[in-house]
């Protein structure tokens, strides 16, 4: 998952409660991956699966069948798509559908806002939503000395990937400069952003959410889940 650091401070504590305790060392498997882990290599027998995390879904999605093509035929064109609607609209819910929907073969991440709330921050909260963190992020800083824009623009940049940046509203105008660097950087990335405001960047295009229709009083089950 990137997380090399905090596997190999796991793998010390598991060490030194096992000399602790047992008066022993770490078994021959446990030894091979620790050493795996300090050369960057992933397991053996790690499942080769596709990069990123996007929220598994608790229930199927009903309805906003329009709304979802209009994400398709937006992405056809661009790689900038901002949901609008005010909160509680189902903006999130609505934007992940398509995300997961869809095959990024170099992977695709939800970046949720909601509890950041300085400016300064956006950059750090991508990068921590993308896995760039602890040794990780060093390596990273390491080999392109540059800020989180540089080390954002060196991971994703020459990869087909997608960021569902969620909940920008209250830091907007960060958003919205990070969001118009990346792009121009990073020539294969997409990015579906959820906002009750645009993020006025070249490029954008809109879905505003309305409410949903109601089904009519003689309408069946299929009928309701059309509307």
């Amino acid at each position: 998952q990137g997380r090399q650091a905090e596997a190999l401070a796991r793998y010390e504590r598991v060490r030194e409660t096992l000399a602790d305790v047992l008066g022993t060392d770490p078994g021959a498997a446990l030894r091979e991956r620790h050493l795996r882990l300090l050369r960057a290599e992933p397991p053996a027998d790690a499942v080769q699966t596709r990069p990123g995390h996007l929220p598994a879904p608790l229930t199927s999605f009903v309805g906003r069948d329009d709304d979802l093509a209009r994400i398709d035929t937006l992405f056809a064109a661009g790689r900038l798509v901002t949901v609008l609607g005010p909160g509680g609209a189902g903006k999130t819910r609505l934007a992940v559908s398509p995300a997961r929907r869809h095959e990024y073969p170099d992977g695709a991440w939800m970046i949720d806002l909601a509890s950041v709330t300085e400016p300064a921050k956006v950059g750090a909260a991508v990068l921590a939503g993308i896995g760039v963190r602890g040794g990780a992020m060093f390596e990273a800083r390491m080999r392109v000395e540059g800020d989180e824009l540089d080390v954002l623009a060196d991971r994703l940049g020459g990869r087909e990937s997608l960021l569902l940046v969620d909940n920008c509203e209250h830091l907007i105008d960060a958003v919205a400069h990070l969001v118009a660097a990346l792009l121009s950087r990073c020539p294969g990335l997409h990015v579906l952003a959820t906002s009750r405001e645009p993020l006025s960047v070249d490029g954008e295009a809109l879905v505003p959410l309305g409410p949903l229709a109601l089904p009519g009083l003689d309408d069946g089950v299929e009928q309701a889940r059309r509307v």
